[in-house]
């Protein structure tokens, strides 16, 4: 049986743990738990930290690869990735630029961080193809930066971007 005054009871805790975050603790907590990820045995704070590229196939299913960053902006409305231009990623991108990028973070008892946005494709000088991905909604349960909308870790804390803001979802 369900009880109505617990499920009442769990939405207020809900709720006031996600009003003590506002939008700008959230995206530094996303920040830290970039910057916590290693890369080649090495975890700096400049980076370079792997992420999760994940693209739609002629199918229509996702498609995922661990690519590098090269640019993140520090509000991270913005990433830029690189790849070569006859990729499978760069054809689906063609296709549908709608993408996610994901950073899973294993620091404690683990967490994820989720990004959602749209791919411009430009040509690079090398001749290689610069993915720049415009992020409109930020997801994130990190149990080290406390970072989370349920005290348990259960649901995410999500942003969106709006006029060129992050704001609670």
């Amino acid at each position: 049986l369900k009880c109505p005054l617990a499920q009442y009871m769990n939405l207020l805790i809900c709720a006031s743990f996600a009003m003590a975050f506002d939008p700008r603790s959230i995206v530094n907590a996303a920040m830290a738990t970039i910057r916590s990820i290693p890369y080649q045995d090495q975890c700096t704070a400049t980076g370079p930290h792997p992420v999760s590229l994940i693209t739609l196939d002629e199918q229509g299913f996702p498609s995922a690869r661990t690519v590098v960053p090269r640019e993140i902006a520090p509000d991270l409305s913005e990433f830029k990735l690189n790849s070569r231009t006859q990729t499978r990623k760069v054809a689906e991108l063609q296709r549908n630029d709608k993408v996610t990028l994901n950073f899973q973070d294993q620091r404690g008892r683990g967490g994820w961080l989720t990004l959602k946005g749209t791919a411009k494709l430009d040509s690079a000088p090398d001749g290689s193809t610069d993915i720049v991905v415009t992020v409109v909604q930020l997801e994130i349960v990190s149990y080290t930066e406390k970072a989370m909308a349920d005290s348990d870790g259960w649901v995410p804390a999500v942003l969106r971007r709006d006029n060129g803001a992050w704001k609670a979802a």
